[in-house]
């Protein structure tokens, strides 16, 4: 990677953009739902041309996570509810120590799942405590929440498109 002090003229600025449109998306997942959302997602980016990657919470230690959050342009949170209001389990952990994080600025947007037959009220509560605590490490929102009440296989041919083609814009407008 050049930083943006080296090399010169349009290869330095042209690299400089590729960075910024580096989305990495961050996820917990238990029953494969917000997987399968975070994969039509990703997909659906990398057809926009726009550079992708996820990263299951579980699988990676907590200094790859760090290190792969510094370096994306754009940072998007997932995760399930659970019980009444709770995120995925594994998301937990990281979600604890996310405000050692030095997100100020740092573009960001969160996809949250939830099954009303748990709790009616509380069931798409994952997006709200991922938003809170993205800005409370003033990282900025590029995009409103991604919202999945039930199975995202309803939402793969409607909402997930429409809000990934909105989301692949207000990426294109940080470059």
């Amino acid at each position: 990677m050049i930083s943006f002090f080296e090399g010169c003229g349009i290869f330095a600025f042209d690299s400089l953009r590729r960075f910024m449109a580096r989305v990495l998306i961050i996820y917990g997942t238990t029953g494969g739902n917000t997987e399968l959302t975070v994969e039509e997602v990703v997909d659906l980016l990398k057809e926009k041309k726009i550079d992708a990657k996820m990263m299951k919470v579980e699988k990676f230690a907590f200094d790859s996570l760090w290190e792969e959050m510094g370096v994306a342009g754009v940072v998007i949170l997932a995760s399930p509810t659970y019980g009444h209001g709770q995120l995925q389990e594994h998301m937990i952990p990281f979600f604890l120590k996310l405000s050692e994080m030095k997100l100020e600025g740092k573009p960001y947007a969160v996809i949250g799942l939830g099954e009303p037959k748990y709790d009616s009220h509380y069931h798409i509560e994952s997006s709200t405590i991922l938003e809170k605590a993205m800005n409370a490490c003033k990282a900025k929102k590029i995009h409103y929440a991604l919202k999945i009440s039930r199975s995202p296989v309803l939402q793969m041919e409607n909402l997930i498109p429409k809000w990934t083609e909105k989301l692949a814009e207000a990426i294109k407008q940080l470059a």
